[in-house]
Parts: C-alpha cells; structure tokens; sequence
C-alpha cells in the first residue's frame, strides 16, 4: 500500500479481509471498494485509505483515495460507496471532520439509487453537491431467474440481434488474460475510440486494474470470433455478486453479424453460473442529454438488455477548510487543464 506518513489509516487489511468487510457493509458493494481497485489506484498516484467506523447499525468500510490539489490542499475522494442511509450520514460526517479535518473536501460518490431525502440529509450536515466524477446513470441487468427469464426481459430487437449471430456461428470465448490478449483487447478499444469520439484512458492505466482483477480472480477477458477474425471483446470484474462490463471494443467487419450483442450475452449467461445477480453495463449518456450526445448508439444498445435505465446518486462533498470556496469554481477547469496537458484524467 502507499501512504503519505501523515495521513491516517486506520489499519492494513488483506485483500480478502478487506473485501469481505466491505461486501458485508452492502450487499451492492461497487468494484471500486475492492482491494483491487485500492491497489492499481495507488499505482496512479492515488493513495488509497480506509475509514472504519462502528456504528450502532453496522460498521462502516470506506475505502478512499487522496491527492493534492495544487495550491488548494488535499483532496479525499471515495468512489461508489454503497450501504449509507440517512441515519448514517451524521455519525460519518463527525468521522471524517474528524479524520481529514486538515484537508480540502471529502467527495463521496454513492453507488445508491437517486434519493432526494438522502440528499437532503447530507445537505443538513453541510455537505453540497459537487460535480461527478463517475457516471450517473447506467443500465443493470437483472440476473436472477432462469437464463430464458432473464433473455425474455431483453427487447425484442436485442433477442433477434442475439439470434442473429448464433445463426452466423460467431463463437465467444472466455480467455485466461494475458498480456497479448490485452494488447488486442485495447487494439479493439482504440478502433472503437476513434469512431465513436469517447475518450480512454491509457494502455498502461487500464492494463494495471485489468492484470490486478485478473490475478484476484475478480476480473475476465472474453473475445468473439467469426472464423478467424476477432470481432468484438470485453473485460469484465465481478465483486461479490455484481458485475461490471469495465472495457470493451468492436470492429465494423461483419457488423451484420450482430457479435457485440452476442458478446454480453454469452457474458451474462457465464456470470449467472457463478451466481452473479447484477451486471452493470457501466454508464450511459443521461436522458436529458441524449439527443445531443455523441454516445446516444451506446444507450440503444445497452438498454437492449434491460429497458429500465439506473439514475444514481449525484456526488456529495463536505468542506473541510474555507479553501474550499474556491473549488467548485475551479475543478472543471484545472480537470480541463491537466488532461490537455498529460493527456489523461486526474481523477
């Protein structure tokens, strides 16, 4: 682990105590609460720590990340943070004050369905809202139920598309990750890249979470093939009983054979087995957006496999200094700065 010798901690973890204690918090506990996720991350210059915290309910488990923001302070940031409701956040409130009370601001991300009430009690106890880092709106596959119950629940088209390619004998293989199919994996992605406009983080960024899952045995490469040609792959990271599409590319050679939808299928189909109940197609231009987003085949096709789109909670920050007036003004703008400059996200 790496830590800055003043910053608090509260004590080291092995990778399955810690995650044990944190899917024992939630039961929807996101990947990024893993130790997984804590490790790669302190590889990209993002220390990680853990809050715990007693209370008279359960026993709090947050994992967070900090970095200095220049010339403001230090920034603590806990993404995706699952299993607080609003009895919770007065006593997790007077622990951060607490812990971090000589930083910048606390962002916490909540992994939770939008909640008004829930916004409104962490506004009571002086947070605000600030802005997200992760996406908020999303699409969950529901697993539970017999693999035809759960194919019965996708659209029509996306049941016919699936068709489609198993009568175009397009196979999909679950793969040991290696490097080279990582290499082939991120050549998909890069394709994908620059015909859709969105914007990847870095080979070796990706490929450090990608080997770390890998060897917990948390994350799982599969490829779609078309005789000898590699149409379509994803990365995919399971945490407890939910699941994630992390990664993924595709080539427009024999778009007809509808690959990218038999892909998540096949995937879905492999994550009920090992009883996985939620898979998360991570992330898709909100409704109010979607006319003008660039990403709007993206929402066609992930809400192929379940109608129902996930609005989730939007990012909360509680000030620590009142150097924090400064912040909301200037994130965007220092977040726009340093990726032109290294050409990556800071977060």
């Amino acid at each position: 682990m790496s830590i800055h010798k003043d910053l608090p901690i509260e004590q080291n973890y092995d990778q399955k105590e810690w995650d044990q204690l944190v899917l024992n918090f939630s039961n929807r506990a996101h990947y990024m609460q893993s130790s997984s996720w804590g490790e790669s991350k302190a590889k990209n210059l993002w220390p990680y720590l853990r809050l715990i915290s007693s209370s008279k309910q359960n026993k709090i488990a947050i994992q967070l990340f900090t970095r200095i923001v220049p010339g403001l302070g230090r920034l603590y940031y806990a993404p995706e943070v699952s299993g607080i409701d609003a009895k919770l956040v007065p006593e997790l409130t007077k622990e951060i004050k607490s812990k971090y009370k000589n930083g910048l601001a606390f962002k916490l991300e909540l992994y939770q369905d939008y909640s008004k009430s829930l916004i409104d009690s962490f506004i009571n106890n002086g947070w605000v809202v600030g802005n997200s880092v992760q996406p908020r709106d999303t699409v969950i596959v529901d697993l539970n139920g017999t693999e035809d119950e759960v194919f019965a629940r996708m659209k029509k088209r996306a049941r016919y598309e699936t068709r489609v390619a198993q009568r175009n004998n397009v196979k999909v293989e679950k793969l040991e990750v290696t490097q080279e199919r990582l290499d082939k994996l991120m050549s998909l992605i890069d394709v994908t890249a620059e015909r859709s406009g969105a914007f990847f983080r870095n080979r070796a960024y990706a490929n450090n979470y990608q080997k770390t899952f890998a060897e917990h045995e948390q994350g799982s490469l599969y490829f779609a093939w078309h005789d000898k040609d590699l149409l379509a792959a994803a990365y995919v990271i399971n945490f407890g009983k939910s699941a994630w599409y992390k990664d993924g590319g595709s080539v427009r050679l024999k778009s007809n054979f509808m690959a990218p939808r038999l892909l998540q299928w096949e995937i879905m189909r492999d994550l009920q087995k090992t009883g996985v109940v939620r898979y998360d197609l991570s992330g898709i231009p909100a409704t109010d957006e979607l006319e003008t987003s660039s990403m709007k085949g993206l929402h066609t096709f992930k809400t192929g496999f379940c109608e129902e789109t996930s609005k989730l909670m939007p990012a909360l920050e509680l000030p620590l200094s009142m150097r924090y007036k400064f912040w909301p003004k200037l994130e965007r703008q220092f977040l726009r700065l340093y990726s032109g400059f290294k050409k990556d996200f800071w977060y």
